[in-house]
């Protein structure tokens, strides 16, 4: 891996602390979302867990509830 490639790959990573951060929810929900694979996560090793940026834009989608009258996408 390139020294470009692996900080592209470490910055597109996110901590539970950041993914909690990032959607505003408590770490006690993002673990509960992630126990449940509602969410898709990285295990990196017995206790690493990072997220990725791209499922986490994958899950906003996923449950986004769209607006009465906008165009579907």
């Amino acid at each position: 891996m390139t020294q470009d490639t692996e900080l592209l790959f470490k910055s597109e990573m996110l901590t539970p602390d950041e993914t909690a951060t990032l959607l505003k929810i408590s770490a006690d929900e993002l673990r509960d979302l992630r126990r449940r694979k509602r969410l898709a996560f990285v295990k990196l090793g017995y206790r690493t867990i990072r997220f990725r940026l791209q499922d986490l834009e994958a899950f906003i989608q996923r449950y986004r509830v769209a607006a009465i009258g906008e165009p579907v996408q």
